[in-house]
């Protein structure tokens, strides 16, 4: 009886020995046999403010260095102007001494409040323009992308209209200190006229620059993004408005952005882009907007994000 019992037993714990098996067997076959999330990358982009001369001079010296904050107002640059009028426009001479209703009969100050009323008042437009669109997406009815778009063009106009004030208060102080009616050059100060960081300098102290020439970028913080390139089968696990897990590598962490748009990368014209073993020239920039401020994000940074394999998608 005792034999028969013990026999029993053996044959109970083998049979459950042999069903775990079975079944990490089988477990291990489906992890092998499903498809990890693939990673693909991208990176931060900034709205960029392109510091420009106004006349032809030469630097003296650079007062800044690439990654300062610079604040309106700060020191950009010394530069000795020559001895070059500013061009003159008969229609901008004519608008602006109707747009200013306290004429001083200097033209580059008249000249400098009309280019200033006119920027203001392209802002002012942007901006009721903005909160009409913020108020149908807050009631469903625009897609972020819009509103996004809309809110880039309304910051584009706002520093517009805040560096055209700043050159008017700057003619109107000089006329008041009858510099601008010194002759021969000068030696002034480029100052900032938005709020950044300095992101790139493309001149050297000592170079002698045209009208128009570039001085340095300005990154504006307060207007970034991310921008991921995919295909056709990734762009379809994502939609507008979608809240995703993005991870920053230089942070070792995730941040949460919403999917704010997607700009296609190729010529919808183009037929090639259609045949058969084309389709990986159709790729898309997935934009994507941080939820909240992040400090310390900058232009350039490494983001990462999970799809599914194609076979899934």
């Amino acid at each position: 009886m005792q034999k028969k019992l013990r026999l029993r037993f053996k044959l109970l714990i083998g049979g459950t020995i042999l069903v775990v098996l079975a079944a990490a067997v089988a477990i291990a076959a489906n992890m092998l046999k499903t498809p990890k999330p693939r990673q693909i990358d991208g990176q931060v982009e900034v709205l960029q403010y392109s510091v420009q001369v106004q006349q032809r001079g030469k630097v003296l010296e650079i007062r800044v260095k690439e990654g300062d904050y610079v604040e309106v107002g700060d020191t950009l640059a010394l530069y000795r102007t020559d001895d070059t009028p500013m061009p003159e426009d008969a229609t901008l001479e004519l608008l602006a001494t109707t747009l200013h209703p306290y004429r001083t009969g200097n033209r580059n100050v008249d000249r400098a409040y009309g280019r200033w009323q006119q920027a203001k008042s392209a802002e002012e437009q942007a901006e009721r323009i903005y909160n009409d669109v913020q108020q149908k997406f807050m009631n469903g009815k625009a897609p972020a992308s819009l509103r996004d778009n809309v809110f880039t063009e309304y910051k584009t106009l706002q520093v517009q209209a805040l560096s055209l004030k700043a050159d008017y208060e700057k003619a109107l102080h000089n006329l008041k200190t009858e510099k601008c009616n010194s002759k021969g050059p000068q030696i002034i100060a480029i100052v900032t006229k938005v709020e950044g960081e300095v992101s790139e300098i493309v001149v050297k102290r000592g170079e002698q620059l045209s009208a128009n020439n570039t001085l340095m970028s300005i990154a504006l913080l307060d207007n970034l993004w991310g921008s991921i390139a995919v295909t056709r089968n990734e762009k379809m696990q994502f939609k507008e408005g979608d809240t995703i897990q993005v991870y920053c590598k230089p942070f070792n962490m995730s941040v949460p952005m919403r999917v704010s748009g997607f700009k296609a990368n190729f010529d919808f014209l183009d037929p090639n882009n259609y045949k058969r073993g084309n389709e990986g020239a159709q790729t898309w920039e997935m934009q994507l907007r941080p939820v909240y401020k992040v400090e310390g994000l900058r232009p350039g940074m490494q983001l990462s994000i999970g799809v599914r394999a194609e076979e899934e998608a």
